[in-house]
């Protein structure tokens, strides 16, 4: 009797588990054998920003000498690295998070190290004992030139073969770029280079900028990069030779930290780990931190580590000018034609803004008697599209000046100009450098609460007829309404009123009409903010249809913020949907807290966190100051414990 065959299908899953089973042991030998550090890949989900830093290393030699780091300090500083939770990655990872916007890990770190052979001898067998990931900066033209000094062609083969190594190209000029890359894809076929090591400013239009490659410049930075970092202008630290690993960890531990404030009287020389200059020195002694250009150059400059996607700030500073003929304060400095700036010289007081793409522009100048020999302060606000300026405890302007839209974050610090080199000196006595969280009050009498509606970001009111401010009643509610215009523009907060929305509203032929409603509230008030109440909603379908919603009112009106309330399962479950929101407002109790846990930082980043009083507008204090807050018995002090701990965008206040 004849044997019946096996039906194909068993025979497919015999294949699958054998398939299965063989990539577990691939892997697993890979980790055993060269201990490479998997990280896995998160698809990006939100335009908040990822972060990550990039740190170039100089030649690693045996013994080290003034140009070259030794064997041992380097793997002093890979070993903190590891120590301190820090991820590892590659340029690959990096092109990455550009190109297929993927996730990088948190606390994650870029290595780079140059193509010299003491390089390849020394660094190589640290960072594969350690299991990590790097990228090797190749100078072609050296290799082709077959120096010694230089790694050789069986070297960059050897890496190659190898998961913990990506590679980059060190150019002399931008002319040569295209002649290396041919090069080495005749050579090798299908070598894949990641990065560029530019000598000119990548901003330039004679910086290479190849395809799904990014780019570092020259100068001195501080190697902090993020998902809205140009690609081709990314950040590098650059390690000296005798770097303390300590120090550069305490640099990165800051850059990556999430402290909302940050002061500093200089009494200590660990004060230098809160700040850092791109252009000429800075020493702390007595008391100060002393900030001096070089005997080469006209000004110098120092950042606030760890501020570079602050948005509200509360920027103070007292100071002395010591030599050159300008000092100024900086908020969301992204970039030198992107930046808010307050500053002085002899004569004048000048509040400025400058957006990429057109020229500086001053939004207020006043007259300014100014004394070399006298301690000066400054006071720098800027929350949402609004600023409030201070000299010496007088205030600039009688009401908040309004900045341009795309002025949206950046980092903080300060800097010294005069014409001639090596003269731009001051003393920075003491800074108070303080990270807003955002307040929005949701109450339309809330205005009349003096400090509360003064200090707030958002001020939302119920529509009185859901869709717009004027009811039967007529005049009293449309005083009400100028009366709120008139204290968002005097305040600086935005009005953004409060729609509630029913799930039965969303029908395909009611959803174009609640959007002509919607886009005709924003365009017959001129509103700037919208705050959308769906915390009933359950069924994804409306979700969807939010998104839908959303992405035509900001098709109508760009810069529009759109707010939205929702349930917390809602917020757990439908992040997809919720993308096109600028803020989410929720309300978790102390439990349901634990659920932040699971939601990415990018998520969170744009979260308020809603609580409910019988006095409002006495919590908004409490909320200023949340970088104090500790868990407490009373519901704001929790909230602004979990928003201090989460790293959330801020609180909502609303009645009980």
């Amino acid at each position: 009797m004849k044997r019946k065959k096996a039906p194909v299908y068993i025979w497919h899953w015999v294949l699958i588990v054998v398939g299965v089973w063989t990539a577990l042991e691939v892997r697993g030998y890979l980790q055993k054998r060269a201990r490479v550090e998997f990280v896995r890949s998160q698809s990006r989900y939100s335009a908040c920003e990822t972060r990550f830093a990039a740190v170039l290393y100089p030649r690693i030699s045996k013994r080290g000498d003034s140009d070259s780091m030794s064997r041992s300090k380097f793997a002093e500083h890979m070993t903190e690295l590891k120590r301190a939770g820090y991820h590892t990655v590659g340029l690959q990872q990096i092109c990455d998070l550009y190109d297929a916007k993927r996730l990088l890990p948190e606390k994650a770190v870029a290595v780079l190290l140059d193509g010299h052979r003491d390089t390849c001898l020394n660094a190589v067998p640290v960072i594969e004992q350690l299991g990590l990931r790097a990228t090797v900066m190749l100078d072609v033209r050296a290799m082709r030139q077959t120096s010694r000094s230089f790694m050789s062609w069986h070297d960059l083969r050897r890496l190659r073969s190898k998961p913990n190594w990506d590679l980059g190209i060190s150019i002399a000029n931008a002319g040569e770029l295209p002649g290396q890359l041919d090069y080495l894809k005749d050579r090798f076929g299908d070598i894949g280079v990641c990065g560029v090591l530019a000598p000119v400013d990548p901003g330039s239009s004679a910086a290479p900028a190849p395809d799904k490659t990014v780019v570092f410049g020259p100068g001195d930075a501080d190697g902090y990069n993020s998902s809205s970092t140009d690609p081709s202008r990314l950040s590098l630290l650059r390690a000296g030779p005798q770097q303390d690993r300590r120090h550069l960890a305490g640099l990165l531990s800051n850059m990556f930290s999430h402290k909302p404030r940050v002061e500093d009287q200089f009494v200590e020389d660990t004060a230098q780990l809160n700040w850092f200059s791109t252009c000429g020195d800075i020493r702390v002694s007595d008391g100060a931190m002393q900030l001096s250009a070089g005997p080469s150059r006209t000004s110098a400059d120092v950042w606030s580590v760890g501020t570079h996607d602050w948005s509200d700030v509360d920027l103070a500073v007292e100071f002395k000018v010591s030599g050159g003929r300008q000092f100024w304060t900086y908020a969301r400095f992204s970039g030198p034609d992107s930046f808010i700036r307050l500053g002085c010289d002899a004569e004048r007081l000048y509040l400025q803004q400058r957006v990429p793409g057109t020229q500086l522009k001053n939004l207020k100048i006043s007259e300014f008697d100014f004394d070399p020999l006298q301690t000066h302060s400054f006071r720098f606000i800027v929350r949402g599209p609004y600023v409030i300026a201070f000299l010496d405890g007088q205030r600039l302007s009688s009401r908040p000046l309004r900045v341009d839209d795309s002025l949206v974050s950046g980092k903080v610090g300060f800097a010294i100009w005069d014409p001639s080199r090596g003269v731009a000196a001051c003393r920075i006595i003491r800074t108070a450098v303080k990270k807003l969280p955002c307040i929005a009050l949701m109450s339309a009498d809330w205005y009349k609460a003096g400090w509360a509606a003064e200090h707030s970001d958002y001020l939302s009111y119920l529509c009185p007829d859901g869709l717009g401010v004027d009811t039967s009643d007529g005049r009293d509610d449309v005083d009400e309404y100028e009366a709120l215009t008139i204290s968002s523009a005097y305040n600086g907060h935005t009005l953004a009123p409060t729609v509630v929305l029913d799930e039965n509203d969303l029908t395909m032929t009611a959803r174009g009409v609640l959007i002509g409603k919607l886009a005709d509230l924003v365009k017959d008030h001129r509103l700037e903010g919208m705050h959308l109440d769906c915390r009933k909603w359950r069924d994804e379908r409306s979700f969807v249809q939010l998104a839908s919603i959303i992405e035509a009112l900001k098709a109508g009106a760009p810069q529009l913020t759109l707010m939205v309330s929702l349930s917390p399962q809602c917020y757990q479950s439908q992040q997809k949907n919720l993308e096109p929101a600028d803020i989410l407002v929720v309300r978790l109790d102390a439990q349901q807290c634990d659920l932040l846990d699971e939601i990415a930082r990018p998520f969170r980043l744009k979260t308020l966190l809603r609580t409910e009083g019988d006095e409002p507008w006495s919590f908004a204090e409490v909320c200023e100051q949340l970088q104090n807050v500790e868990a407490q018995s009373d519901p704001t002090g929790d909230v602004g414990y979990a928003v201090k701990k989460y790293d959330l965008k801020g609180i909502a206040l609303c009645k009980r």
